[in-house]
């Protein structure tokens, strides 16, 4: 009997800290997100800058070979690029954003990425770089304040999911 009580006790400890794992595994992938798209918007700037690649084209590049943290993003844009006209490129790059819930990133993140849909396409290239390095320039202050986030935030979620695992078990036993 003691035995099936220390298994279920490790087993409830070992779950608390599973939890503050997965917690602190998700601060880690809203950096690596906000990362990936920074360096796709650097892309799509010399694609428009240098080569003058139209963005359904660029999307559809991005979509094959983007990081796997944002590629979703890009499939998404591609394949509603078929209902331009219908809608706008903003519509479309905003219903893109919204509807990939797996990003994993904050509002105010999101808005910054929906923000520059509205300038892709729109303007001329240097209209378009000057958005892109904006949203870029906002995206990395967002990254550090994400980092130092994932950094402290990480470490507490981390604890609390183990300490909770142990009071649990302290409760139980």
């Amino acid at each position: 009997m003691n035995a099936l009580r220390l298994l279920g006790a490790a087993c409830i400890a070992l779950s608390g800290l599973g939890i503050g794992i997965a917690g602190a595994f998700e601060l880690r992938r809203r950096v690596r997100t906000l990362t990936d798209f920074i360096a796709t918007f650097v892309t799509i700037r010399a694609e428009i800058v240098v080569c003058a690649t139209p963005i359904g084209e660029i999307a559809e590049g991005l979509m094959h070979s983007a990081p796997r943290t944002v590629r979703t993003f890009y499939a998404r844009v591609y394949e509603s690029m078929c209902f331009l006209g219908e809608c706008s490129f903003a519509d479309i790059w905003r219903n893109s954003v919204e509807a990939c819930e797996e990003l994993g990133l904050k509002p105010e993140e999101l808005g910054e990425i929906i923000s520059l849909g509205a300038s892709l396409g729109r303007y001329d290239a240097r209209e378009q770089e000057d958005a892109i390095n904006l949203c870029i320039s906002r995206l990395n202050t967002l990254l550090e304040l994400a980092r130092e986030e994932s950094k402290t935030g990480g470490r507490l979620v981390l604890g609390l999911g183990a300490a909770g695992g142990l009071v649990l078990v302290i409760i139980l036993i």
